[in-house]
């Protein structure tokens, strides 16, 4: 377990994204990341290129990244000795040293602990150390500060400031719209350096003008709990946000939660070890620049008007000749991204409860989604989850209940967990981008042989429209229990691959129409049957031995055509009975791989146009 405050202490060598991850074949690519700010009175965007090693920054993340707190962001001490400040309507009193009032301003200008209190209409409160290196902790305690023209707190020069909000009081902190060419400071809290917050009291801040609670270096939610409604973002660390705790609701027009140094490779990133937090945002609920780590904790997340009603449109051609040969392309009323968790580079999932309703993606990286335990629950108007390069499932709970396509990337890697997609069309596709199916088996640009889809362990189930398993490259599994209920249409397969499908342990049962059926290239360990029949939705689909022992049993939520079986308790030379409903047939496999019919396809019909959601589960037993 490593310990993270700054990303540079894991000593990245920024060179390129690679995409040699787990001995694939090397694409060399930069990452180039797109920023943008807005408020009501200005916009500006940039375009910043970092060079990420991205097998090095996984490496240096999977083995564990902890929020690291020095004393100083737990510290909520306060005595009679410390500073005062009151305030007073329109006046502050200030009783104590390091602080001077002027107006409806106090800048505090020493360190030490200040402890604040009462109201103030249209004022500010300035931390500006005359030594940057010293820290200032200040105690709301029972404070309500608003400001029409900047910002009601504002932190210019420290080492760090700490809020403590005081154990039973609820702290107000309100910034107005307004109209300006020249405001600097976009948040109702603004600080220039690192900012911490604690304590066991409330925070509620109204960011009527753009952001809530911005730090240009860190910003540290230790404990508390916070109401946030904002005009633009709601929490902005530009280099780490770190939530230990607390309780965090947000309501955001742009952002819920933004890391967004987007200039260097060791900051811009997000780790969440605990706390409740809820976030409404009209763009991205989670988005970082870098990466996100999520430890523990409960979030749960809506963008835009969800997944229900997402703006998000989609269309395909499908030409009827093989599964998968068609061409698609996604569309949005809006350009402005509304996905649940957004990394530029990695998301890294070790536990908590994780729950998305969003209307584009639900989780989406650049580089590569890794999952090693919590509970997802994930609902997206476009892709469950997609990663350009990577998703791999190590543990867990992952439940897809809408999408249009649930997993999404070069490689999907699925080594363990329990993993549930329900999707409008492919439940998993592996694919790069570079090669599009046309029709009759061909396939334009080549197979590429990086792309691959892997079942490695874990529980397995897919519920497609389109394809349920399709690899634009190899699809391989070596364990775990896998079920697909796959298309009803003859124009899309169970199981879809362009290069072969190898089978070397778990177990399989993949339903579907037989229109474009594609055989295994090899099975070992057990073997692979291709039976075909007529079943209906709700009837029983059960394979026995000769002894009439139960080897796999599974009761699809659809009709089908066609079941693809796999087991290692399936040998050849012995007989075995399949029953679907009240009609039963009894084969003996002569080899790895066999087949008592083939394939129906022909011209077929069209494909899948997206947008049927299924619903309905099965029910199954491997033996």
């Amino acid at each position: 377990m490593i310990n993270l405050r700054k990303v540079g202490t894991i000593g990245l060598t920024s060179v390129l994204i690679t995409m040699s991850l787990y001995g694939c074949t090397t694409n060399e690519a930069t990452t180039t990341t797109t920023s943008s700010s807005s408020s009501t009175s200005s916009s500006s965007s940039t375009t910043a290129t970092v060079d990420v090693d991205l097998d090095e920054l996984i490496s240096s993340l999977e083995n564990g990244v902890s929020l690291e707190l020095d004393e100083n962001d737990t510290d909520t001490s306060y005595d009679n000795d410390d500073t005062t400040i009151t305030l007073n309507g329109s006046s502050i009193s200030v009783n104590g040293d390091g602080a001077s009032a002027s107006g409806s301003t106090v800048t505090i200008t020493k360190k030490g602990t200040y402890v604040i209190s009462g109201s103030l209409s249209d004022g500010q409160i300035v931390v500006d150390l005359a030594d940057d290196t010293d820290e200032v902790h200040l105690i709301f305690n029972g404070v309500d500060i608003s400001n029409s023209t900047t910002a009601p707190v504002l932190v210019l020069s420290a080492d760090k400031v700490t809020i403590t909000l005081a154990d039973g009081t609820t702290n107000t902190v309100t910034d107005s719209s307004r109209t300006t060419d020249t405001e600097e400071y976009s948040a109702a809290i603004y600080s220039k350096e690192d900012l911490s917050i604690n304590g066991n009291g409330s925070l509620v801040v109204n960011a009527g003008y753009n952001d809530a609670i911005t730090s240009k270096d860190d910003l540290i939610i230790v404990s508390g709990t916070f109401s946030i409604t904002a005009a633009d973002e709601g929490l902005i660390g530009k280099d780490l946000v770190g939530i230990a705790g607390g309780t965090i609701d947000i309501t955001a027009t742009g952002d819920g939660i933004k890391a967004s140094n987007d200039s260097d490779a060791t900051k811009g990133y997000i780790i969440i070890e605990d706390g409740d937090i809820t976030i409404q945002s009209e763009n991205d609920g989670i988005q970082a620049e870098n990466y996100v780590v999520i430890n523990g904790g409960t979030i749960d997340i809506t963008t835009g008007d969800g997944a229900a009603n997402s703006s998000v449109t989609h269309s395909s051609t499908d030409f009827g000749f093989r599964a998968g040969s068609s061409t698609s392309s996604t569309s949005s009323t809006s350009t402005d991204s509304m996905k649940g968790i957004k990394a530029t580079n990695v998301l890294i999932v070790f536990g908590g409860n994780v729950n998305i309703d969003s209307e584009d993606d639900a989780v989406h990286t650049d580089g590569a989604v890794i999952i090693k335990g919590g509970d997802l629950e994930l609902a997206s108007g476009d892709d469950g989850i997609h990663a350009d390069t990577l998703i791999q499932i190590d543990g867990g709970t992952v439940n897809i209940t809408d999408s249009y396509e649930g997993l999404e990337s070069t490689q999907i890697v699925i080594n363990n967990g329990n993993v549930s997609v329900v999707a409008d069309d492919d439940g998993m596709n592996a694919s790069d981008g570079s090669t599009q199916t046309t029709g009759m088996g061909n396939t334009t640009g080549g197979t590429n042989s990086s792309v691959k889809l892997e079942i490695n362990g874990g529980t397995v189930y897919v519920k497609s429209t389109g394809d349920g398993l399709d690899s634009n490259g190899t699809l391989t599994i070596n364990g775990g229990n896998t079920v697909v209920e796959g298309p009803t249409d003859s124009s899309n397969a169970a199981v879809d691959f362009d290069s072969n499908l190898t089978i070397n342990g778990g177990t399989l049962m993949a339903f579907g129409s037989s229109g474009m059926v594609e055989t295994p290239s090899s099975a070992t360990n057990g073997v692979c049957l291709l039976l075909y029949g007529s079943g209906s939705a709700n009837q029983t689909f059960t394979l026995t031995d000769s002894s009439g022992n139960t080897i796999l049993l599974y009761t699809p939520s659809k009709s089908y055509q066609v079941c693809i079986c796999y087991s290692a308790d399936i040998t050849t030379g012995s007989s075995y009975t399949y029953t679907i409903g009240s009609s039963s047939t009894t084969v003996t496999p002569t080899s790895s791989v066999y087949s008592n019919g083939s394939s129906s396809s022909g011209m077929g019909s069209m494909g899948n146009m997206g947008g049927n959601s299924q619903s309905g589960t099965g029910r199954n037993a491997f033996k």
